[in-house]
């Protein structure tokens, strides 16, 4: 680490940079995807039906359904049950680099698992999340 004085005039760095890092060859990094993040709060919340208003049996029965919270904040991800993170290319939307579920611990509860739906649903959105960012960092560069 280097630190220099805050009056250092252009001169005074370039002497104070070691040789080796002046010749050290450098070039951009090439990646053979372009990774585009999604992150997601998980809300669990019962199940309603409108002609069944027992919630507390179905909170029993652990008949919950989720709602999604788009890059929540650190205190939305703090109030949520869950938290999903999922990765495409952003040249190939229909790629997942990764997926990353962390439900909230709340005694191990069941009631956290997502159903294949529910998964299809948050990588729907990931891909759909892709294709509006990626003309915008397309048009940066």
């Amino acid at each position: 680490v280097y630190t220099l004085p805050t009056n250092s005039t252009d001169d005074d760095i370039q002497q104070r940079i070691p040789t080796s890092c002046k010749t050290f060859p450098s070039k951009p990094l090439t990646l053979p995807v372009l990774p585009l993040p999604l992150s997601m709060g998980i809300i669990r919340k019962i199940k309603t039906n409108d002609d069944d208003n027992d919630q507390q049996q179905r909170q029993q029965q652990h008949e919950y359904e989720f709602d999604w919270l788009v890059d929540p904040s650190h205190e939305e991800e703090m109030a949520c049950q869950g938290f999903m993170t999922i990765v495409v290319n952003g040249f190939d939307s229909t790629q997942i680099l990764s997926l990353e579920y962390q439900p909230n611990n709340d005694n191990n509860n069941s009631s956290n698992s997502l159903t294949q739906s529910d998964l299809a649903l948050a990588v729907h959105m990931a891909r759909g999340r892709a294709q509006e960012v990626l003309p915008l960092i397309l048009s940066q560069q």
